[in-house]
């Protein structure tokens, strides 16, 4: 493993809406750096990011992934993000998230 300077590194999240090419662009550029042999797709189920089996059958990213390549001397450090933040496979609490934990059993305030 090469060791890189601060000023070789570079973190790149990729952010965007849902189909547009985010884990394509990830396969892409491990591809073309020569970290992977070939390209993955979507349609396959065989991505690097895109591991989980929940991933492979929905089609889409459910939760961030990380992914390195190295270019030009330069350490890349990609975080594929899933569309939203609501693609998430964890489920959601039970509980409203504005009230804490400590007043769970408190009765809500009547609204005005």
């Amino acid at each position: 493993m090469a060791n890189y300077t601060v000023d070789a590194i570079r973190t790149v999240a990729l952010v965007g809406q849902a189909d547009s090419g985010k884990t394509s662009l990830v396969e892409a550029l491990l591809h073309r750096s020569g970290a992977i042999p070939s390209m993955g797709t979507l349609e396959r189920g065989d991505t690097v990011c895109d591991f989980d089996p929940l991933e492979r059958e929905y089609r889409h990213s459910l939760t961030s992934a990380l992914a390195h390549c190295n270019h030009a001397g330069t350490e890349l450090n990609l975080i594929d993000t899933p569309a939203t933040p609501t693609s998430s496979a964890r489920p959601s609490p039970p509980w409203p998230r504005w009230r804490p934990p400590w007043c769970w059993s408190m009765p809500r305030a009547a609204s005005s």
